[in-house]
């Protein structure tokens, strides 16, 4: 395809930024700073998510905006090794002849021809995810979200981020700058949508909690102000009892400066009251530039917290970028809304938690993972830990679980990543690992996964799956919660690919989606993408998601009623 005249300002600023790049990776303390506590700077209540029909034909000749984008993108530079040396591969799973279950549902998703149809332009990259509620599972791309009922059926058209705070009248009410992610808040049947908003520094974050249950129906709209001129790069959001909490990474100008770690004042934004308000610490970064990433918890399940215990935030370290260990970091946010100068963020007393040797470097700046020709090399996103960080409360034991992309074969070979798999689980002593094992071959690569474990424990991972042979599809695997250790059973198709991304490769996508049924609470979502050979040849960046379902045979439904009936506290 064509890119026209839009692109070439945004390729003027990559080069320029490029230049600074060499002598602007900097050094502090990773001590947190803060607490920084601020008000809503907008607040509306929004239209009911609008229903019209789509009769426009799809354009053939398109500009292209890049969305979610950090100066560092395009020319980082920092994922390969400080040091010589690279752990070895000897955590790889075990694949079990026991096949994971066939999709119960496969349908289409959103796509970058719904782009082209409601904004005349095609966006990269394409970051789905999506979550799912008693009736409705809604999805989210750059720059659009969809609600489906749970046969799959569409129950409204695409519908711009942007419509939710158009109510705000603000300049950010209009944008679609995207980086979306959307929530089932559980405890109260309401959902969040959420974006980011770069017109200008300080950067806004904008946040909509749903009224009700219905996520066709009225949001109250939020739009907070950033407490300082830093970009609130990746934002990613995670419900809890007494808040939603977020991280994002942050970015002055081109610099990596570190992470900002929230607390939103759940109780006054599910009342719609206009003085909901957010607590803030800024984590510095004292690492080289590309490694990134807190993510917060998100609650699956009906277990909450109790009101008093602290939102976890998780981290990671690793010995190729000059750590001790490799291991997991586990921090609590501790909000205080009444008196926020009592807020703390603190390291939990277990942490940093050892895991496995992992290897999470990759090629030299973003041509990481081969596809067929005539397809560019993708991004592995091996920077970061991959959204979401899952937490469940059993009763017996509480899990987390997470998953990132990491290196499956040795620096100097042909680079393969895989994705690794971790269940955190805490029962007095602290979190500890009881899963830590790579999915991966050394035949093609995985990455950009998500995973969950439903009520009974058995934990479900999905992922892109690609090699210079086969064309990226969608995949998953899984384990029961009593099979042998690091074990996973034989990789399920959701999707397979036929075609290819031909052009901004290292834009193929930096979060995908995972969640669990709350009624049931056995039933897996997911949504990821992939493109078709007629999407290829529509266009270089014909992405293409995929919304899909399955459940172990395993698991029985969770008791009737846990969904309506009173939250269980412990």
């Amino acid at each position: 395809m064509r890119f026209a005249a839009p692109v070439i300002p945004v390729v003027l600023c990559l080069l320029l930024s490029a230049i600074r790049l060499g002598a602007t990776e900097r050094t502090a303390s990773e001590t947190p700073e803060g607490p920084v506590a601020s008000v809503a700077a907008a607040f509306a209540v929004s239209k009911p998510v609008f229903s019209e029909p789509l009769n426009r034909k799809p354009p053939t000749d398109l500009p292209f905006r890049e969305l979610g984008f950090s100066l560092l993108d395009a020319f980082g530079n920092g994922r390969t090794s400080l040091f010589a040396r690279s752990d070895d591969t000897s955590s790889l799973a075990a694949f079990s002849t026991v096949p994971m279950p066939q999709p119960l549902m496969s349908l289409s998703g959103l796509s970058n021809l719904d782009n082209a149809l409601e904004f005349n332009l095609l966006f990269a990259p394409a970051d789905m995810t999506g979550d799912v509620g008693p009736d409705h599972y809604v999805q989210v791309i750059n720059a659009l979200f969809r609600v489906y009922s749970k046969s799959g059926k569409p129950l409204t058209p695409p519908a711009r981020l942007s419509s939710l705070f158009a109510s705000l009248g603000t300049v950010c009410s209009t944008r679609n700058d995207g980086l979306p992610v959307v929530l089932y808040d559980q405890l109260a049947d309401r959902w969040i949508i959420s974006q980011q908003c770069t017109a200008f520094p300080p950067f806004r974050q904008m946040i909509a909690v749903s009224k009700t249950g219905d996520p066709t129906g009225e949001y109250y709209a939020y739009e907070f102000i950033m407490p300082n001129n830093r970009l609130n790069d990746f934002p990613k959001l995670g419900v809890w009892s007494n808040a939603y909490y977020m991280s994002t990474d942050e970015f002055f100008g081109s610099d990596y400066y570190g992470s900002g770690v929230f607390a939103v004042d759940r109780e006054k934004m599910l009342a719609g009251d206009r003085t909901a308000a957010y607590i803030y610490f800024s984590v510095p970064a004292n690492v080289q530039v590309r490694r990134k990433g807190f993510l917060p918890a998100d609650l699956d399940g009906m277990r909450a917290p109790r009101p008093d215990v602290p939102g976890i935030f998780a981290s990671y370290t690793a010995d190729e970028y000059g750590d001790d260990a490799d291991t997991l970091r586990l921090f609590d946010l501790r909000a205080d809304f009444a008196e926020p100068e009592k807020s703390t963020f603190i390291e939990r007393s277990e942490s940093p938690v050892a895991v496995s040797p992992v290897d999470p470097t990759s090629p030299d700046g973003r041509a990481d993972i081969a596809q067929p020709p005539p397809g560019e090399f993708l991004d592995s996103q091996s920077d970061r830990i991959n959204y979401r960080l899952a937490y469940r409360d059993f009763g017996t034991h509480r899990s987390l679980v997470v998953n990132q992309t990491a290196r499956v074969t040795p620096q100097g070979s042909t680079y393969r990543a895989g994705v690794r798999v971790y269940e955190l689980r805490e029962s007095g002593q602290g979190f500890l690992p009881v899963t830590d094992a790579m999915i991966g071959t050394t035949d093609a690569s995985r990455w950009v996964g998500s995973a969950a474990q439903d009520h009974v424990g058995n934990l479900a991972v999905q992922y892109n799956f690609a090699s210079e042979e086969k064309r990226p599809s969608v995949l998953y695997s899984g384990r029961l919660a009593g099979d042998p250790p690091n074990t996973f059973r034989m990789e399920e198709t959701l999707v397979a690919g036929t075609g290819v991304q031909k052009a901004f490769g290292f834009r193929w996508g930096e979060y995908s989606g995972m969640s669990v049924d709350p009624v049931d609470d056995c039933t897996f979502w997911l949504t990821n993408g992939y493109y078709t050979l007629q999407s290829e040849q529509w266009s270089d960046l014909g992405w293409l998601t995929q919304i899909g379902t399955f459940k172990f045979e395993e698991c029985s439904p969770a008791p009737r009623g846990r969904l309506a009936g009173t939250v269980r506290r412990s």
